[in-house]
């Protein structure tokens, strides 16, 4: 069970890095160590950040009872803790003057999405990695663990991996849900609206720079409204908001898409720029491909 939430995060990623193929500069190695750093970086400081102030908010005199921290924490300081945690590596290595000068919009963005498919295993992992034991396969495929009849957590397999943009490792299935399928990775989602942002951050100039917070506080806010969503299931208009009328899985391509536009340009402007980088057919007009 733990390998298919691994396939479903590599899957996901992988996704991406196809697609970012006409722009992308960053290897698929450092792509893939991004996960890495997803899981045990990027998750366990949060993890270990979580864990600190909720129990201080708890041992103040009217802090109130520890698990009432926990959930309100839940919804308010942990998604905005989570998207900046996240993103902190990002911001390290444009601290490299050779990283920042190379990496263009798409390759933020990729690799954002990779911490944020690391960040989701671990999630999934811890919560139901010790559960194998209980698991039920599920007619359809994928695997789904005896809890409650609401939300039944559903661990999809290769079929559904297969036809879904982004899977996420695990999901829940509803109440007569004979149908299975594949949930969109919500953290994947959420760094990489928030990855473009910090590429914007990093590599415009002057005031269009302050555009690059508007990804980052979208994410936040999003992920909020899912975490409240969750704590408060009877809230529909919150709910809606949420789930985006099952569009959540384009928000990726949208970002890449933006990405890999806005770099393309820059390449082209720059070949224009600086003399003798276009060969006679590019400045004809022409493309390799045409020979």
């Amino acid at each position: 069970m733990a390998l298919l939430m691994l396939a479903a995060s590599v899957y996901g990623v992988a996704q991406l890095l196809v697609l970012s193929s006409p722009s992308r500069s960053v290897r698929i190695g450092t792509v893939l160590l991004a996960i890495a750093v997803g899981v045990y970086g990027c998750g366990i400081a949060t993890a270990l950040l979580e864990y600190a102030y909720t129990r201080a908010i708890a041992d103040q005199p009217s802090g109130g009872v520890l698990i009432e921290a926990v959930q309100t924490a839940g919804y308010t300081v942990d998604p905005v803790v989570e998207e900046l945690v996240k993103v902190t590596p990002l911001l390290l290595a444009a601290w490299n003057i050779k990283v920042r000068r190379q990496w263009g919009l798409t390759d933020y963005v990729v690799t954002g999405a990779a911490l944020g498919a690391g960040f989701g295993l671990l999630e999934a992992v811890a919560r139901y990695g010790l559960s194998s034991n209980r698991a039920i396969g599920h007619p359809d495929g994928g695997w789904i663990i005896p809890k409650s009849l609401i939300g039944t957590p559903y661990i999809p397999g290769p079929d559904q991996l297969l036809f879904a943009w982004f899977p996420a490792p695990a999901g829940s299935l509803g109440a007569g849900g004979l149908h299975p399928a594949a949930q969109t990775s919500p953290h994947l989602v959420y760094t990489a609206v928030a990855a473009l942002g910090v590429g914007v951050l990093i590599r415009a100039r002057g005031w269009p720079r302050i555009a690059g917070l508007l990804p980052v506080t979208a994410a936040c806010a999003h992920h909020i409204l899912a975490n409240y969503s969750v704590r408060h299931p009877a809230d529909r208009d919150v709910k809606s908001l949420v789930e985006l009328n099952g569009l959540l899985w384009a928000i990726p391509l949208i970002c890449l898409a933006i990405a890999v536009i806005a770099d393309v340009r820059q390449i082209r402007q720059a070949k224009r720029t600086v003399p003798g980088v276009l060969t006679q057919a590019e400045r004809a007009g022409r493309t390799g491909l045409e020979h």
